[in-house]
């Protein structure tokens, strides 16, 4: 199994809209097997958006692609009345627009559009409200068509539906195997929750969760923050070990589940963050 290391688009998004072909030869040239980057991220109109694609279809390079219930890019004020079906039908309109790129450039070739990476829902609903909006959104899915999408996983992210790790386990068992696939940032877990999330009842809890987890944002962070400066500090080690046994967790599932290859963006905020 190999690891894909992913790009994050977060604080270069000009560059990728100003030139699409310099700016996927660079990030190559860095080491990177792809971005994870919105549809904003890749152009503002469909027409720039599919030549993105193109063009990192050209070059071999991949691409998970964000899609957002609410507030995307998280810009802008944050609206606390939108309803459910609401939240379902801007996801939705999102996974279209990239079910029509992955069509697009996947046809007798290998896919370049890998993965979404839904950021869904939110913090304020109730579990049976999150169990009605993934089940509706599951339904919505399979109705485009086996192969439509990318494989799409849910970003354990704060403000999300899924910011807590013991309600995510708990939908998990609701929803039941494989209706819920995880993107997991461990960051936002463990400054939600402000402790790493170590002692033995926890550890017994991750390991339940990380089967469903098929795409890693690896960002080292603790209680007080979402990510540190020095990753090889040494008053990070407690981080970094908690952070690091999680991370070879999910590996060893996938493994397991004889997955060809993890993904893992490399999701550090730009300087000044």
């Amino acid at each position: 199994m190999k690891l894909k290391l992913i790009r994050t688009a977060w604080g270069i998004g000009g560059a990728l809209r100003a030139d699409a072909g310099r700016a996927v030869e660079r990030l190559r040239a860095a080491g990177y097997h792809g971005l994870e980057a919105s549809l904003d991220d890749i152009g503002a109109t469909r027409k720039d958006r599919l030549a993105f694609v193109r063009e990192a279809r050209a070059q071999d390079f991949k691409l998970i692609l964000s899609a957002y219930s609410s507030w995307p890019n998280y810009e802008g004020p944050f609206d606390a009345s939108s309803s459910s079906a609401a939240h379902v039908e801007r996801l939705v309109r999102d996974f279209t627009e990239i079910a029509d790129l992955h069509a697009s450039c996947t046809a007798g070739q290998p896919p370049t559009v890998i993965g979404v990476n839904a950021h869904s829902g939110t913090d304020m609903w109730l579990e049976s409200e999150a169990v009605e909006f993934f089940t509706t959104i599951n339904e919505q899915v399979c109705a485009m068509g086996e192969g439509a999408m990318p494989r799409i996983s849910h970003e354990t992210h704060r403000a999300r539906v899924l910011t807590c790790p013991f309600v995510t386990a708990r939908l998990l068992k609701r929803l039941g195997p494989g209706s819920l696939l995880l993107t997991s940032d461990f960051s936002h877990w463990v400054i939600k929750c402000e402790r790493l999330l170590d002692t033995p009842y926890e550890k017994k809890l991750l390991q339940e969760i990380a089967p469903s987890i098929v795409h890693i944002h690896a960002r080292l962070g603790t209680a007080q923050m979402p990510q540190v400066g020095d990753v090889q500090g040494g008053y990070n080690s407690d981080a970094r070990e908690c952070f690091y046994s999680f991370w070879e967790n999910i590996w060893s599932r996938r493994r397991a589940a004889g997955d060809q290859y993890v993904t893992a963006t490399l999701e550090y905020g730009p300087p000044e963050w």
